[in-house]
Order: C-alpha cells, then structure tokens, then sequence
C-alpha cells in the first residue's frame, strides 16, 4: 500500500485520462479529423490539439507513475497540511465564482462583458491582490476577451 502514496495516484489517474482521450480521439475519425493533406502539406484538423494534449498528459502520467513508485511511498499524497487545506479552500472559491459566473452568463448573457469584469476582479480578491492590481487586471483581462472573441474572432456576446 505504501507504493500508493506520492505522484503514483495522479500519475496513474493522469494515463488513464491521456488514454481515454487519445482513444476517443482516434477512434472517431469521421468526427475528430487528425489532419489532412493538402497542397502546401499537413493541415491539423480538429483531433489534432486533443491527441496532442492525450499524449502529453500520458507522458507525464508515465512520468509521474514511476517517479511515485521509486519514492517508495516517502510522500503520503492524502495527509491533509494546513497549506492544503488554505489551498482546497482557494480552489473550492476560484470554482465556485466561475459556476457563478456561468450561471450569470447563462440567464443574464446581455451582461457578459460585466460579468468577464466582475469574475477577474472576483479572482484577484481570492487571491489577496492589492487594489491597483485588481482595477489594471480587470480592466485589461476584461478589455483582452473583449478584443479578442468579439473583435478578433467575431465571437457575438449581447452586450446592449
């Protein structure tokens, strides 16, 4: 049991995951193109990023998996520190201000870029910045999405 413990359980867990993905992937070659030919070469179709984000997570999975089983079991991965339980608490208000801002999205969708501002400010509070950086963050990050899906992407959010 003592091999359970350190990276062996998320590395384990990290291939099954790259596994699933890049068998999906491939298995449905009608729906998740890897690529085509064309004239000027190989063009990358829209299997393309997950079969590359698959075979990354099982290298590292690999990785992580062996380094976890040469560590013998010297990392107790489940022993909850303070620092883990201070970093479960950042996670668990980071995931949760982002449900509230699908939600928020979702039935209130005329306001989405507010709700884009109102989230960036959201997770500088979470994560204890100081006021400055809280009004440049938001106002860039708000500005940045802005620009880029709507502007850039001609992405239509209502914003009236």
């Amino acid at each position: 049991m003592s091999k359970l413990k350190g990276d062996t359980v998320p590395g384990v867990v990290s291939v099954v995951l790259g596994a699933a993905v890049a068998g999906m992937t491939l298995a449905n070659p009608e729906k998740m193109a890897i690529g085509e030919t064309a004239k000027k070469g190989f063009i990358p179709g829209p299997g393309f990023f997950p079969l590359l984000c698959a075979g990354l997570l099982l290298v590292f999975g690999i990785c992580l998996t062996v380094r976890g089983l040469l560590e013998n079991g010297k990392v107790d991965f489940f022993k909850m520190t303070p620092e883990i339980r201070e970093n479960l608490k950042t996670l668990l208000k980071v995931f949760g201000g982002l449900v509230g801002f699908l939600l928020l999205w979702k039935f209130f969708s005329k306001l989405f870029i507010l709700w884009v501002a109102i989230y960036a400010a959201y997770l500088c509070i979470v994560f204890k910045r100081s006021v400055l950086f809280t009004i440049i963050f938001t106002i860039v990050m708000t500005a940045l999405i802005y620009f880029m899906f709507m502007v850039g992407f001609s992405v239509t959010f209502r914003v009236y």
